[in-house]
């Protein structure tokens, strides 16, 4: 089940029409406001046993974030810096991967 939590941030987010940053704000407040998004709920369900992985990835709203979030990763976005074990990743990055768009 999907908790949405009445929040400054939440409110905000509605105010100024960005409705697209909601399930990320809901996600990162499952530990401090006790939301959650139907996917983690679902991740939930799956790690206590309760459903097979079939059974999540059937329901799940995005089938691929919860396969990656099943095999200990996070939604593989730029904001997404630290491994599990908290420790920072280094991304070497070479000139030739940087282009202009004109």
């Amino acid at each position: 089940m999907e908790v949405l939590v009445r929040t400054p941030r939440i409110e905000k987010l509605i105010m100024e029409n960005r409705d697209y940053e909601i399930k990320d704000t809901i996600e990162a407040g499952k530990e401090h406001y006790k939301s959650q998004s139907f996917d983690q709920s679902i991740l939930d369900l799956y790690n206590d046993g309760v459903i097979s992985k079939e059974q999540a990835m059937k329901n799940a709203t995005s089938a691929a974030d919860l396969e990656l979030k099943i095999s200990g990763l996070t939604s593989g976005k730029a904001s997404d810096t630290s491994s599990s074990s908290g420790e920072n990743i280094q991304i070497e990055q070479d000139d030739a991967d940087i282009f202009d768009l004109k």
